[in-house]
């Protein structure tokens, strides 16, 4: 699979169009996967991705020790709040929107 955050080396090669950044301090980047028809369905690393179900939470949490909470707080604290401005804003309007959250 692809990685779902591919290094950036640098901005050279960057088009000049709308682009959220923000400091990666440190820790681990997730990130979380959501379509109109399933909601959020798959959650991951940098380099891995997961369903976002019983069996593929766990199978994270095996995979990533130190982050089994993860999943949960996501699910409880940010999946309602942007998912309702997925479909409330015309901009993110398409097949499939993947958020990254650094686990600090």
């Amino acid at each position: 699979m692809l990685l779902a955050y591919p290094k950036i080396p640098d901005s050279k090669n960057c088009p000049y169009e709308q682009c959220v950044a923000f400091e990666k301090y440190d820790g681990t980047n997730l990130h979380w996967v959501w379509e109109v028809e399933l909601g959020w369905y798959a959650c991951g690393t940098r380099r891995s991705r997961f369903d976002l179900d019983e069996m593929g939470i766990a199978a994270f949490n095996a995979a990533h020790p130190g982050l089994e909470e993860a999943p949960e707080i996501f699910k409880r604290d940010f999946a309602s709040p942007l998912e309702s401005i997925f479909r409330e804003n015309e901009q993110y309007h398409c097949p499939e929107i993947t958020v990254f959250r650094n686990a600090n």
